[in-house]
């Protein structure tokens, strides 16, 4: 049995039994005692008409507990809906206890009996009680897992980083060295090169131990990744227009989330030979958020995109991990291939 199925049974099991409690414990209506050679018996009586007013009670529970079940589990998928999740958990509550008195006239059978203010809506909140708990619970499960599978992503990428440290230092060392050899009057695009893969490999190094950098610090390194891959191309074959709009540079986000973005539209919107044209855009007008674009030509062929398409799916998943709830991530095809991501850096609650 797999552990939905299961979950189903527990659920109808829990259903069943406390239904049956409350029903035949709340509708005795008298206890008749016998002596029967000299042993008391007792033999409770109970009013039939009140268990069945009762069993509808806990239906009418079961519904509204359900309703704010699937309330509560929307926190999975998007933490800030928390205070929506709240006003509509309390106004289920408050419908259904001023409504219940009245519609219990009208059920048949048995529409004279009228449940006890108190049993009623003592059976009422303790369902929607119980289900607003085992909702929160499998929230705080679900954000548990993916918070574990963050922590988990990052240490294999930290390993790697640790396992791969000795080449990019090395490489490092050597490229300045390579920088001093160089006669910058003689050979100036060798060394204007030379010194933006530097600064590349700097980026990646030294300033992304921090964890989070600033969206201008992104920025400047998609400038230098982008130098580095036009020396690949004759001039003019590949028109790179970057646009930045805003000022708020300072926002800290994640790094080498845009990167792959920006090297899919290399690799699969250029061709030697070939006019190419890739835009880029960043939107940074608000203090709190990032918008991101870029669309580049269609070079390669499907097949060959869908066999070394894989950076997009993995910066899906990487945003999935940090960015719950606070990103759109949009891919489309027509004409063009159409990247657009929007990141809300700020959590709205904690902002």
């Amino acid at each position: 049995m797999n552990s939905r199925l299961l979950e189903y049974f527990l659920n109808a099991l829990f259903w069943g039994v406390t239904a049956w409690l409350i029903a035949s414990s709340f509708s005795i209506q008298a206890q008749e005692f016998e002596m029967v050679d000299g042993t008391e018996t007792v033999t409770f009586i109970r009013n039939e008409s009140l268990q069945w007013k009762i069993l509808a009670c806990v239906a009418v529970a079961a519904l509204v507990s359900y309703l704010n079940l699937w309330n509560i589990l929307r926190l999975r998928t998007d933490q800030t809906q928390r205070k929506s999740v709240i006003l509509l958990a309390v106004a289920l509550l408050l419908v259904v206890i001023t409504l219940f008195p009245i519609l219990e006239n009208w059920w048949a059978p048995f529409p004279a009996i009228t449940l006890p203010a108190t049993l009623r809506n003592g059976i009422l909140l303790f369902y929607f009680t119980f289900f607003a708990a085992y909702g929160l619970a499998k929230v705080w499960w679900s954000t548990y897992q993916q918070q574990q599978q963050l922590v988990l992503a990052r240490k294999q990428a930290e390993l790697q980083l640790l396992r791969n440290q000795l080449q990019p230092h090395f490489l490092f060392n050597a490229l300045n060295n390579l920088l001093a050899l160089v006669n910058q009057q003689q050979s100036p695009l060798l060394a204007d090169s030379i010194e933006r893969l530097s600064q590349l490999l700097r980026y990646v190094i030294d300033e992304t131990r921090a964890g989070q950098v600033s969206i201008q610090q992104e920025i400047e390194f998609i400038r230098n990744y982008v130098e580095v891959q036009l020396l690949r191309f004759d001039p003019g074959e590949v028109h790179f227009d970057l646009q930045v709009e805003g000022d708020y540079y300072q926002q800290q986000i994640e790094p080498g989330l845009f990167i792959p973005f920006v090297e899919n539209a290399f690799k699969y919107g250029t061709e030697p030979e070939q006019e190419s044209k890739i835009s880029c855009h960043f939107d940074l007008n608000q203090p709190d958020a990032v918008v991101f674009s870029i669309q580049n030509q269609i070079r390669l062929q499907s097949a060959d995109r869908e066999r070394n398409g894989t950076g997009i799916a993995s910066t899906r998943r990487r945003l999935e991990l940090i960015y719950p709830g606070r990103h759109q991530l949009e891919v489309r095809q027509d004409a063009n291939f159409i990247v657009q991501l929007n990141i809300q850096t700020h959590d709205g609650d904690n902002s």
